[in-house]
């Protein structure tokens, strides 16, 4: 079976040349503007509070496992998390967000965005020839993504796996492949303490455990987009973790666990981060969460850190924003927050 490779964060990701590739179905266009590139990339420019357009059609059914969504694309700042896909036959209901969110990307860095449809396939009955797509946009105009390709495929790895991580590079390889491979659902722990503050990567999505068994991992991040964090997205579990060292970031929803939470827990963790914002205005970012999609559960937890920023507002010493359900148990929250008064909680916003 041949393999293709394209760019994801500075490595690659194999994608089997039997995938479905979707490409722009002109016709339905809603406050957007596409054009293509002779390589095929798109450039879809919102104008408009209510931005969407279609893809094509599937040309044949999809087979049982054929339930992941990946975009690759560029984008000069974070899209909201109202990005989603709708199912057709359109109707309200009958959508999908991304699990992972479109965070911004550096230079020429190309990033991809994931969506596992198993469940909206079995509640919709998606999935036969002909059935398609609506790409809505989230609610702002003046957005600009690049996008390579659209692909629905199927992911085949261990889920059950525990990867042991002892040093700096071992780490380093774990993201790496999570990233590239969008192997979000493997599991890591620690063997010691770990000081990453040589590199700036980051988990784009973890949907496994990550359990620190007491260590540390120490980073010194720079990001000049949203979701700055050691996990971008986190669909999973980080136990028994200690996070030191210091977050620079230019963009919103910046947090010493996750940037953002769907469905995700912590528990016996502790942050001794520095947060420091640059964003003017409202920032949204927490001590472990930046922004709560859709649950999530903090216990035996505590932030000793800080949020320093003579221009960010709108920031929660936990939690920067509760889109959801947020329930927090047995934690404290002593860390040092100096920000412009604004709308702030000790613990959440919306909580």
């Amino acid at each position: 079976m041949m393999t293709v490779a394209v760019l994801l964060m500075g490595t690659s990701l194999n994608v089997w040349a039997e995938d479905i590739v979707l490409r722009h179905e002109p016709g339905m266009d809603n406050q957007v503007t596409v054009s293509e590139d002779e390589e095929g990339i798109l450039t879809v420019t919102t104008s408009g509070g209510d931005p969407f357009m279609a893809l094509t059609k599937l040309p044949r059914p999809l087979a049982n496992d054929e339930n992941i969504v990946l975009v690759e694309y560029q984008a000069s700042k974070s899209v909201p998390d109202a990005v989603e896909f709708f199912f057709s036959p359109i109707a309200g209901g009958r959508e999908q967000n991304f699990d992972t969110g479109f965070a911004a990307t550096e230079g020429d860095e190309w990033r991809v965005a994931y969506m596992d449809i198993t469940d909206s396939r079995k509640r919709f009955g998606w999935g036969d020839k002909d059935d398609y797509f609506r790409f809505d946009l989230g609610n702002q105009d003046g957005l600009t993504l690049r996008i390579r390709s659209i692909r629905i495929t199927s992911l085949s790895y261990d889920r059950t796996e525990v990867v042991k991580i002892g040093t700096a590079d071992e780490l380093q390889a774990f993201m790496d492949r999570v990233n590239s491979q969008c192997h979000y659902g493997i599991s890591a722990e620690l063997t010691s303490d770990i000081d990453f503050t040589g590199h700036n990567t980051r988990i784009a999505c973890l949907e496994g455990t990550l359990n620190g068994n007491g260590h540390a991992i120490t980073v010194d991040y720079n990001v000049p987009g949203s979701y700055a964090a050691l996990v971008e997205v986190l669909k999973g579990t980080v136990e028994n973790l200690i996070v030191k060292g210091r977050i620079a970031t230019a963009g919103k929803y910046g947090a010493s666990g996750a940037g953002r939470r769907v469905g995700a827990t912590s528990r016996n963790c502790a942050s001794y981060v520095d947060i420091l914002p640059t964003i003017e205005g409202d920032g949204t970012h927490g001590g472990f969460v930046g922004n709560n999609a859709s649950g999530v559960t903090i216990e035996n937890c505590i932030f000793a850190g800080s949020i320093i920023s003579n221009e960010t507002t709108n920031c929660g010493g936990f939690v920067g924003w509760s889109g959801s359900s947020t329930v927090i148990k047995n934690s404290a929250q002593v860390a040092d927050i100096q920000l412009p008064e604004s709308d702030l909680n000790v613990w959440a916003r919306n909580f």
